[in-house]
């Protein structure tokens, strides 16, 4: 989320400098020269984060925030109720 809106505000700068040297023709290229610098160093975010599809849990929050006691605890429900049919490491059962 963070290079999102990283990537948008530098969008955002690029636009407001490609207005200014549309009204400043002494600076125009200076300032041109600048916002394409800019976009090429924006931390563009990789286009699988964009272009992913959501799901009904894509927004889903921990209610725990993933302390380690909880995830400890997870890791022996995991081992009591699932791991007989999903494999100790969750691909299936490798018996």
């Amino acid at each position: 989320a963070r290079a999102v809106v990283l990537c948008l505000a530098t969008a955002l700068g690029v636009a407001l400098a490609a207005a200014l040297a549309w009204r400043w023709r002494r600076g125009r290229w200076p300032v041109l020269a600048l916002a394409g610098l800019a976009l090429g160093w924006a931390p563009w975010p990789p286009t699988h984060l964009l272009w992913a599809p959501a799901v009904p849990t894509s927004f889903h929050r921990s209610p725990t925030a993933f302390a380690a006691h909880s995830l400890e605890r997870g890791g022996a429900l995991y081992q009591r109720h699932c791991a007989s049919c999903h494999g100790a490491d969750g691909r299936g059962n490798s018996a």
